[in-house]
């Protein structure tokens, strides 16, 4: 009987040992964590100034940028990016002056250089 108890006990041993390592390593979970953060960009260094996009309902207006920077100053691009058209969208927005009239007439004609969601 204790040869028989001996025999059983050295043969679970390594049993015991080996399912618990099986169970360990099979719940192991992986996280893998990646950098999703965008890196840090100074658009004013670039140029670019801050402005929100507004609805505005004037004959011959429908879209235009008010600068957060200069009280009371809007712009009216004279091309519109795709998605931007977006009421209180928050934008930087980089433009040259344009010399002409527009219909809207509500503010100045720009031809947009670049434009970023902020």
């Amino acid at each position: 009987m204790e040869t028989l108890m001996c025999k059983l006990s050295n043969l679970l041993l390594p049993i015991f040992i080996l399912s618990l390592l099986f169970v360990f390593s099979c719940n192991r979970v992986k996280t893998i964590v990646k950098d999703t953060a965008e890196p840090t960009v100074d658009y004013a260094v670039q140029g670019y100034v801050k402005g929100i996009v507004e609805e505005v309902t004037l004959d011959g207006c429908t879209w235009m940028i008010s600068l957060k920077d200069s009280a009371d100053k809007r712009i009216e691009p004279d091309v519109w990016t795709t998605g931007y058209q977006v009421q209180g969208l928050q934008v930087w927005i980089k433009y040259e002056v344009q010399n002409r009239l527009s219909i809207c007439m509500a503010g100045q004609t720009v031809h947009i250089l670049g434009m970023k969601k902020r």
